[in-house]
């Protein structure tokens, strides 16, 4: 094992992988892998790399914070519906990814990076968000109804992931609630 790939596995290691939920983007006939672990997205290395014209993926992710580059065992996975190599995979955060693309100047990443500045990024900043495939709409390739279902679909999902983290946060105040009522002594002095 290299000292890159050791360091890989160990920064992974900390991660719980057993919420690890798998999803396929597609750019420019290329498919990137993603992987939502504790609800972040994580992109699979080698797509990534694919994408904006990088060979040598471990050249790319070496210098790479420890926070944001992970080792994904294939078990980590389950039966997913994306496929995975045996070995695994290494996995970058979104900030690596944005890093990866910024960096780039190969004719790839430069239509990646028009795509995330020219379409992504500015959505978001219009309209709050951005909705995987909007761009069809004014291409003509998607209806406008067939976007708002995919919205208010996304929304609704949004919704009940934010439901159950307030829940789990309103679970765990309570249960501290109840340790610093237990444990915690109340001292005054007098001046």
């Amino acid at each position: 094992m290299t000292n890159a790939t050791a360091a890989m596995t160990k920064s992974a290691d900390a991660m719980t992988r057993s919420d690890a939920m798998t999803e396929i983007f597609n750019f420019m006939d290329h498919k990137v892998r993603v992987v939502l672990l504790k609800g972040e997205p994580w992109f699979v290395a080698a797509d990534v790399c694919r994408c904006l014209g990088i060979k040598h993926t471990g050249s790319a992710v070496v210098s790479a914070d420890v926070h944001e580059r992970g080792w994904l065992a294939k078990s980590s996975v389950g039966n997913s519906h994306v496929s995975f190599p045996n070995r695994g995979a290494v996995i970058v955060s979104e900030a690596r990814l944005y890093k990866l693309i910024m960096r780039s100047t190969k004719p790839e990443a430069k239509k990646f990076q028009n795509w995330v500045t020219g379409t992504v990024l500015p959505a978001i900043r219009k309209d709050g968000l951005y909705v995987r495939g909007e761009e069809k709409v004014s291409a003509g390739e998607m209806d406008l109804e067939e976007l708002t279902l995919i919205t208010l679909t996304r929304l609704q999902e949004k919704m009940k992931r934010l439901k159950e983290e307030k829940e789990a946060a309103e679970a765990l105040a309570k249960f501290l609630q109840g340790i610093i009522t237990e444990h915690l002594e109340y001292v005054t002095m007098d001046e």
